[in-house]
């Protein structure tokens, strides 16, 4: 009668661990399901976010009357941290034969939702010009006196605008060439009404 016992103990003991086994697999299905599902959706606002993105610049080429076109490789936009990436672009402007050839913009804004972010971080890497480019052309012979046939360079800012004192600063802005020197500042513009 005793080894009775132990035996439906031991029965019973399974069962409650498969039981155990059972519940921890349906949570585990269900934590599954829920990173899951959030990861697909986050991929699917991004994405929209990106295609959005891609509208307003196709939107903005229009408007600017001194873009021809901009083309550019790809796209990211972050959503929880708020940047925009954009890689691989090319700006060409109207009456201009030669692009201008940007590596990287990677821009940071502070409440992406308002019209104009008071907050915004912006950095533009591998910006590329020849001194054949007609940008260039009132330094070309400078330039190419000093040996440069190529301009490489970058450019990076902060900027805060406050709409009721109607106060533009811009912080720590660099501009910088490769191989010919940086200039770096901070300005301060007034009675700047960006909102109109």
């Amino acid at each position: 009668m005793h080894i009775g016992y132990e035996h439906d103990h031991i029965i019973h003991i399974f069962q409650i661990r498969s039981k155990a086994d059972r519940v921890k697999k349906i949570i585990a299905f269900i934590l599954v399901g829920i990173v899951i599902g959030g990861l697909a959706a986050y991929g699917a606002i991004r994405y929209l976010a990106t295609q959005r993105a891609k509208t307003e610049i196709a939107q903005w080429v229009a408007k600017t009357p001194a873009l021809e076109d901009v083309r550019y490789g790809k796209i990211s936009v972050g959503l929880i941290e708020s940047t925009f990436d954009m890689h691989d672009i090319q700006i060409q402007l109207a009456d201009y034969a030669d692009p201008i050839l940007i590596g990287n913009l990677h821009v940071d804004v502070s409440e992406a939702d308002k019209r104009i972010p008071p907050n915004a971080k912006a950095r533009i890497d591998g910006i590329h010009l020849n001194t054949k480019h007609r940008l260039l052309e009132p330094i070309r012979t400078d330039l190419e006196s000093m040996g440069y046939h190529d301009v490489n360079g970058h450019i990076a800012l902060a900027y805060s605008y406050d709409p009721v004192k109607k106060r533009l600063d811009l912080d720590d802005v660099t501009i910088g060439a490769d191989q010919m020197g940086r200039l770096q500042f901070n300005l301060a513009l007034t009675n700047m009404d960006l909102e109109q």
